[in-house]
């Protein structure tokens, strides 16, 4: 197969054929110079160079290129240091209530799960986690675990450890039908599968940009439908959730009126430079033949794993992601 990027594009050994982007991405050149250009301007010139002008903008780069990326506005994005602390900030400000559920798959990574379950924890809600941890869903168990009862449905829409993905479509269906909010863990598929969140219905969507956006440690993002903007009351609050972030006083509640009410406090913020940059050279590859090149890779893989006498999921016929898993 010819590869889809330019080996020059990245700083990688030239000796070595690199396929382990589903754990930790190689940094294309352009985001490393990014994170590096912020780095050294921020040690050499301090608040000389970064002040509050710049840090009022500086996730401005990131929400553009997710907003490209996921074909909606960028009032609909906020960034962070991570995923999870993403997830966490939208679990407590949804809080579950006692006698509701959230359903999540067994298999899940933990950040996916976790949060919820502290949560929980504080407000005697159940957990519902379907399945096991060592082994794919039968397709549909997820939407059966959706009752009358349920508040929440949050998923990774491809499992990490066997490259299942979930049928997002039936998932959102069934949990309009329960009149529960479905929130995705997108951290093993954003930059690999194309996803449009507001075609599909979902309500949050949250993703890791060191992997399939192949950009560097310390930025996240978070997709939140319009619906929801001045609903939910973020759980985790900082200098940066105010509407005007530099009043600073500390007890001002007035969110802005978008997804950036998410945004609580600093952290590396040459992270979400160097992925705002990640995000542009990805897409400059095409979101198409980035999906089909990635699930090529793996159905070659399952089936020469087959030949060899693998067990190997996702089953045969089923819908790929990048991921494969099997065993002996």
């Amino acid at each position: 197969m010819c590869p889809l990027a330019q080996r020059e594009d990245f700083m990688s050994d030239p000796q070595v054929t690199y396929l382990d982007t589903a754990s930790v991405a190689l940094l294309p050149r352009d985001a490393h110079a990014a994170v590096q250009s912020w780095l050294d301007r921020i040690g050499s010139e301090g608040t000389r160079w970064f002040d509050e002008a710049a840090e009022e903008q500086v996730t401005h780069p990131l929400r553009a290129a997710m907003a490209r990326m996921l074909h909606c506005s960028i009032d609909d994005i906020a960034v962070g240091s991570s995923a999870t602390e993403l997830l966490a900030s939208v679990a407590w400000a949804v809080a579950p209530q006692a006698g509701t559920n959230v359903v999540g798959s067994a298999m899940a990574f933990p950040s996916t799960t976790l949060p919820w379950a502290r949560v929980a924890r504080a407000t005697n809600a159940e957990i519902r986690l379907v399945g096991s941890s060592n082994g794919p869903l039968h397709p549909g168990d997820i939407e059966r675990a959706i009752d009358r009862n349920t508040s929440v449905v949050c998923i990774s829409d491809v499992e990490y450890q066997t490259g299942q993905r979930h049928n997002l479509a039936a998932v959102v269906e069934r949990a309009r039908w329960a009149r529960a909010l479905v929130v995705v863990d997108a951290s093993q598929s954003l930059g690999m599968l194309r996803c449009d969140p507001t075609a599909l219905g979902i309500d949050v969507m949250v993703a890791s940009g060191y992997k399939w956006m192949c950009g560097p440690f310390g930025a996240g993002v978070l997709y939140l439908a319009p619906e929801l903007h001045g609903r939910l009351d973020p759980g985790i609050l900082g200098f940066r959730s105010p509407a005007n972030m530099w009043e600073l006083d500390s007890g001002i509640t007035d969110y802005p009126a978008t997804a950036a009410r998410f945004e609580s406090g600093s952290f590396f913020y040459g992270a979400a430079l160097g992925l705002a940059a990640s995000i542009g050279y990805v897409g400059a590859l095409g979101a198409e033949r980035v999906e089909l090149h990635c699930t090529s890779l793996a159905r070659r893989l399952a089936s020469a794993l087959r030949e060899l006498g693998a067990d190997v999921w996702p089953a045969e016929g089923q819908v790929v992601s990048g991921i494969v898993a099997a065993s002996f």
